[in-house]
């Protein structure tokens, strides 16, 4: 596939999951946050009946753009080892090193991206208060000084995330290719079989 159709299909693929999971990481983000008490269902419950449906995907527009996440950091993974295989020939498989660092770089491009959505969709879902954060924006005198300050904000907690995020994602791409050589393995194991004893049962005739 294209750069594009791959990015595209994760993109799309990322969408059907977060409508089925939003509720549920809306409810969790309010809990962790303590803005509300109770079990997960109950959070799920009273939502519901204080805001309806729209209450249970608070943030869902933010999740919609965050698909794009693991759209890039797929897709920069697929096309930088495509590069690495190809000068490498073509029985060449990514070592487990090269995997890790791999995909803690194309996850660490990903996160830096899409940090600021992140940020702001977990303000949303908590039901944080921003306006103590947008006056102090606009209380700076130089709109040099207001766009670093608004940085700032944005991508504050980014440090814990990108260690969760680009360690998970490097462990998940190292041992997912891992897999797939060793699936490959024994799928050529299996044809070598099962050829050896077509030409045997040949060989043998009929009984």
């Amino acid at each position: 596939m294209t750069t594009g159709v791959n990015l595209l299909v994760g993109y799309l693929a990322g969408v059907v999951a977060v409508t089925g999971t939003t509720p549920l990481d809306m409810a969790s983000t309010k809990l962790q946050a303590g803005s509300v008490q109770g079990s997960l269902a109950t959070v799920l419950w009273k939502t519901f009946q204080q805001h309806g449906l729209s209450g249970l995907y608070d943030g869902y527009g933010y999740n919609l753009a965050l698909c794009t996440n693991p759209a890039i950091s797929n897709t920069l993974f697929d096309q930088i080892k495509g590069i690495i295989l190809q000068r490498q020939g073509p029985s060449a498989t990514l070592s487990s090193f090269h995997a890790f660092v791999l995909g803690a770089f194309t996850k660490s491009v990903a996160i830096l991206v899409t940090y600021p959505l992140t940020f702001l969709k977990t303000l949303l879902q908590a039901g944080r208060e921003t306006t103590s954060s947008r006056d102090s924006l606009e209380s700076e005198p130089s709109d040099k000084r207001r766009r670093f300050k608004t940085l700032a904000v944005l991508y504050s907690g980014l440090g814990a995330q990108l260690l969760k995020g680009v360690l998970q994602a490097a462990l998940l791409y190292m041992a997912k290719e891992r897999i797939e050589v060793s699936a490959s393995a024994v799928v050529r194991l299996l044809v070598k079989l099962l050829r050896v004893r077509s030409v045997r049962a040949s060989i043998a005739g009929p009984t």
